[in-house]
């Protein structure tokens, strides 16, 4: 059985043009921050830290950012998300299973843009948690962000690690229902629609659906389900 814990909705920041500039960045392990025992303490940003909103459409998503943590979740430094991206380094992410009124799943396919499986489906609304933002905070920003999901309560399921050659990650899983039409980020998203678990169950027989989605989900359903097979 899993706790669950309620996220009040806020209004979040204009997030889709948003990239985080932080004051100080360290470059060497060791930067103190949350464990794996602890992911919702600390809702203040790492001591050092300031944000700064950048309302910059032509900013780089690969200059975002993130950090890069180790096997406990634990912070070893801050990245440029696209060098965290090409040397596939472990790093934090939110996953949101968005249902609609009638118990539907909101299901996506990435757009052909993006660099990690593009055109894949998604049964989650996911991202990276920036540098400076805690799980919750990336989870509320992200709903809003990626669909137009902004006045939502959230409630987390889980967190669990994800050991895979590209996307190593430690990952906060939530659901929510949607308050209102989906709005997707054109950028992210170039389908969407909603199904039934046993529509969605049949899509992922025919369509290729992300790896880490499809773990977390097997996880959420009480499956047993050994973490994909890495390539060699």
């Amino acid at each position: 059985m899993h706790m669950h814990t309620r996220i009040a909705a806020t209004t979040p920041t204009k997030a889709h043009t948003i990239s985080y500039i932080l004051s100080r960045v360290p470059r060497r392990p060791g930067t103190p921050g949350t464990t794996a025992d602890s992911p919702i303490r600390g809702s203040r940003p790492l001591g050092g830290f300031t944000r700064a909103a950048c309302f910059d459409d032509s900013v780089n998503p690969d200059e975002e950012l993130v950090y890069e943590v180790d096997e406990n979740d634990k912070i070893l430094r801050v990245v440029r998300r696209g060098e965290l991206t090409d040397e596939n380094l472990r790093h934090r992410c939110v996953y949101i299973l968005f249902r609609d009124r009638a118990g539907r799943i909101l299901v996506h396919r990435r757009a052909a843009a993006k660099r990690v499986f593009p055109k894949y489906y998604d049964m989650f609304v996911a991202g990276m948690v920036p540098a400076g933002e805690t799980y919750d905070q990336a989870a509320r920003r992200e709903g809003g962000e990626e669909v137009g999901q902004h006045n939502v309560v959230l409630r987390r399921l889980g967190k669990f690690r994800f050991d895979h050659d590209k996307v190593p990650q430690w990952a906060a899983v939530y659901t929510a229902t949607v308050s209102g039409p989906v709005v997707p980020q054109p950028e992210e998203v170039e389908w969407f629609g909603f199904l039934t678990e046993d529509e969605l169950a049949e899509s992922v027989k025919e369509n290729d659906y992300c790896p880490d989605s499809l773990y977390f989900y097997a996880r959420l359903r009480g499956e047993s389900v050994a973490q994909p097979e890495t390539e060699s």
